[in-house]
């Protein structure tokens, strides 16, 4: 159950540990797994300040700031920013406190009696949502949406993007050639902007340089698009 009161990151909206079954090829918790938890403290939050609404982000921005280990504890604050509109979530490592991930949210229900804090030093950059796929784009996933995509409403959960994302890196080094390395991502962007259902196709194209791709979520039948997204890659040369 939710706090009552206000830390210094906010309200808690999660609280839980990082599984084994988790970590990624490289050690770390996978960020599929990342983004999953702040779809959790969002839908707290959302239940804590507006019960019954259907309202949720339009748009969710992630930056990573420390890797996570299996087995850790994390808990997630959110609050609202100061300087405007959105929602902050504030992952930490529950034992030593130290920030480890930042979401900023665009929701569609009020706020205003949230918590209010400074925005982070560590807040992920702003969300262009004019950027489009040119016709040269890379299939880089093919699947179909499954019921665990949904939430108890019918509606696409931003997570469920960002794990089309994550999936498609591999196939974005692929398509590069021989020689490509992998360069992490710091920053993951969504913007829902179509609804989907269960059964319906999934496909993901993207483009873009080593430090920046962008991608688009459609239905390749019917061409109606479920969601963009932009990552942002470090050590990328």
């Amino acid at each position: 159950m939710m706090k009552d009161t206000a830390d210094a990151d906010g309200l808690e909206t999660h609280r839980s540990y990082i599984p084994k079954w988790e970590i990624n090829s490289e050690g770390i918790w996978d960020a599929r797994f990342v983004a999953r938890v702040f779809q959790h403290a969002s839908d707290t939050l959302r239940e804590a300040v507006a019960p019954g609404v259907a309202a949720r982000h339009v748009h969710r921005r992630l930056r990573f700031i420390a890797p996570m280990f299996g087995g850790e504890p994390v808990r997630i604050g959110s609050a609202r920013l100061r300087s405007g509109d959105d929602v902050v979530h504030l992952l930490s490592q529950a034992r030593t406190g130290n920030l480890c991930a930042v979401a900023l949210d665009r929701v569609g229900y009020d706020i205003s009696g949230l918590p209010v804090v400074d925005t982070p030093e560590a807040a992920p950059s702003p969300f262009a949502d004019d950027e489009e796929i040119g016709t040269d784009g890379t299939v880089t996933h093919l699947s179909v949406l499954r019921p665990a995509a949904f939430d108890h409403l019918g509606v696409l959960l931003s997570d469920a993007v960002c794990a089309c994302v994550v999936e498609a890196m591999p196939h974005i080094l692929v398509a590069r050639g021989a020689g490509a390395a992998p360069a992490p991502i710091t920053e993951l962007h969504v913007s829902l902007t179509g609804e989907g259902r269960s059964g319906d196709v999934a496909r993901l194209v993207s483009q873009g340089d080593p430090g920046r791709i962008r991608h688009v979520l459609d239905c390749p039948t019917s061409g109606r698009v479920y969601a963009r997204a932009v990552t942002v890659h470090t050590s990328a040369s």
